[in-house]
């Protein structure tokens, strides 16, 4: 059986490769230009490399590679390729000699989609749920911390629900787009909307519920988990997630699991807790259904934002200046700072 062996991560110009990887997308399209090769990017776990293949003017090659690499993509087929990775234009680039098709069972499964890893996702469930009973124990037996506290632990104690929490990605694209990745954003969030609800509530005069914050924190993106599905060639949107949003799903889902642990009259609070999932995308244009509408809401939602944009911003080239696609803008280092 076969065995990946190089990553992409790994390749560097002037060296031979012989593996195995996932055709993520096409390049050219079903006609030749006539001066092109056959453009599409590889991928495995650790990146996307760029790869061409030349067809010597010979038209019906082209069209028996595009429909072989094509194909491969189109039912996220594992190919065996063959080539030498050069550089062009400052991108790496394999210049294929020699592509084929594998069928399952002819190789040894390897990770595609980039992963936060097992440990580190385990690491970051143990701390998130070690926060929340920390911190819900010092709000002591409020009916606040008490509500927080028990839908918490349904979700937490909750199996599957728990298993698909941590290996889900946070987005396609733009912020957390990574096996793991909704869990990070979620432990980032919970933090920073904590800390911020306990300044709040030690400098104002309106009392800031933190139990609530964190619930919503926890929960907020929790409809990411029927929104997602993380493939071998992408990280795409289920029909649910396309129809529906992540936003009605998570309010369901929440839903069902207070459902779960409360008794009709025991529901007071779930309304606000909704709201919180319901608002946290600040505004309409940014698919809010409503805006915040209460302290708690405002304080997840900028919670929410400030980490979206600040791991979007992680990935992006490290010489900076950079634009940025998701902030429509030109991101800057902070000249002098940060030696």
């Amino acid at each position: 059986m076969l065995k990946k062996e190089v990553w992409v991560k790994d390749l560097i110009p002037g060296i031979a490769v012989t593996d195995m990887f996932v055709v993520a997308e096409m390049g050219s399209g079903p006609k030749p230009s006539g001066k092109e090769p056959l453009k599409f990017n590889l991928r495995d776990r650790t990146g996307i490399i760029r790869a061409h293949a030349w067809y010597d003017q010979d038209i019906d090659r082209y069209r028996e590679l595009y429909d072989l690499v094509s194909g491969a993509c189109e039912e996220e087929k594992v190919v065996m390729v063959e080539g030498v990775v050069k550089e062009y234009r400052g991108e790496r680039d394999i210049e294929i000699k020699k592509i084929e098709v594998l069928e399952d069972g002819e190789f040894e499964e390897f990770p595609t989609i980039a992963s936060l890893g097992d440990e580190e996702i385990e690491r970051l469930w143990g701390e998130m749920i070690s926060f929340v009973e920390r911190r819900l124990a010092e709000e002591g037996d409020t009916p606040d911390a008490k509500f927080a506290r028990r839908l918490l632990e349904a979700f937490f104690n909750d199996t599957d629900l728990s298993a698909r929490f941590k290996k889900s990605p946070g987005a396609k694209y733009y912020h957390h787009a990574i096996e793991g990745g909704l869990l990070e954003h979620t432990h980032n969030v919970l933090r920073l909307a904590t800390g911020t609800a306990l300044l709040f509530r030690r400098t104002y005069e309106n009392s800031v519920s933190v139990p609530l914050v964190m619930a919503g924190a926890v929960l907020h993106d929790i409809g990411k988990v029927e929104s997602y599905l993380v493939g071998r060639r992408d990280i795409r949107e289920t029909y649910e997630g396309q129809t529906i949003g992540h936003i009605f799903l998570g309010m369901r889902m929440v839903m069902e699991l207070a459902r779960g642990v409360f008794s009709d009259e025991d529901l007071g609070k779930l309304p606000a807790l909704l709201h919180i999932i319901a608002s946290h995308h600040g505004y309409a244009e940014f698919g809010a259904p409503v805006e915040p509408k209460f302290p708690e809401a405002f304080i997840v939602y900028y919670a929410d934002d400030l980490d979206a944009k600040l791991e979007h911003i992680s990935r992006l080239p490290k010489d900076l200046p950079a634009f940025s696609d998701m902030l429509r803008r030109v991101i800057y280092p902070p000249k002098d700072w940060g030696e």
